[in-house]
């Protein structure tokens, strides 16, 4: 069972269990400080770090996760801008015409509106 820390003022649960907080992060002046009570897991064989977020393991690195976040700033953190994205069915890519579409166009506005487009 893991040990735990009842939150009070000043102290925030992130990760709870019932008998208190497992993750917590508390104020130290202008800055947060976390604590993780879960203990980071064994692993005998090197691997990619992405590939250790796994539903067994993910509370246990929960707190590097967290420290590479707080690290590396806005700049380090970005979620993608995710663009449309269309697919043709069946075109016939030796012609500039397929149906109603005119590629060149498609391309160019593809370029111009950060859009993909993609045939199957």
């Amino acid at each position: 069972m893991l040990p735990a820390v009842i939150p009070r003022r000043g102290v925030e649960a992130l990760v709870s269990s019932p008998r208190g907080g497992v993750f917590v992060r508390g104020s130290a002046g202008a800055r947060s400080v976390y604590l993780s009570l879960v203990p980071v897991p064994d692993h005998d064989e090197v691997s990619l770090l992405k590939n250790e977020f796994g539903a067994k393991r993910f509370m246990g690195l929960l707190a590097l996760l967290v420290f590479a976040r707080t690290a590396l700033g806005d700049a380090g953190w970005r979620t993608p801008q995710v663009g449309a994205s269309f697919l043709v069915d069946d075109p016939n890519l030796r012609l500039r015409r397929y149906c109603f579409l005119v590629l060149d166009s498609v391309l160019e506005a593809a370029c111009r509106e950060d859009f993909h487009m993609g045939s199957r």
